[in-house]
């Protein structure tokens, strides 16, 4: 998903779904449109997505955004505690380095949908 500013690409998210989890993938915004909500836009879409999906635990490795993320409700978990599917992304096992935190939300489920 991206944020658009007049038309111009401001914020991104992406999401990788293996069943009932996901990986939350590369949340940016542009700096010059920082502290603007976009950020928050974007994690609302995002779970709402989810949500429909029918995702039930979500993960995402980050390395400088923990105290972010936990004010949306994120927990710092053990990276072996993950479900296999979600290790066995790139983005697990190349992309970030081990030093990276490893967060994960449950999903609450819509109500009134199934």
């Amino acid at each position: 998903m991206v944020g658009r500013s007049d038309g111009t690409i401001v914020g991104v998210i992406g999401l990788e779904v293996y069943g009932r989890a996901a990986l939350l993938r590369s949340l940016a915004v542009e700096p010059a449109f920082r502290r603007r909500g976009i950020a928050g836009e974007l994690n609302a879409l995002i779970f709402g997505l989810a949500q429909r999906l029918g995702v039930e635990e979500l993960y995402l490795l980050n390395l400088n955004a923990s105290d972010y993320f936990a004010k949306l409700g994120f927990q710092r978990v053990n990276r072996d505690d993950v479900p296999e599917s979600i290790q066995a992304t790139n983005e697990f096992r190349l992309l970030c380095p081990q030093t990276a935190v490893c967060m994960m939300k449950r999903v609450s489920k819509r109500v009134g949908h199934r």
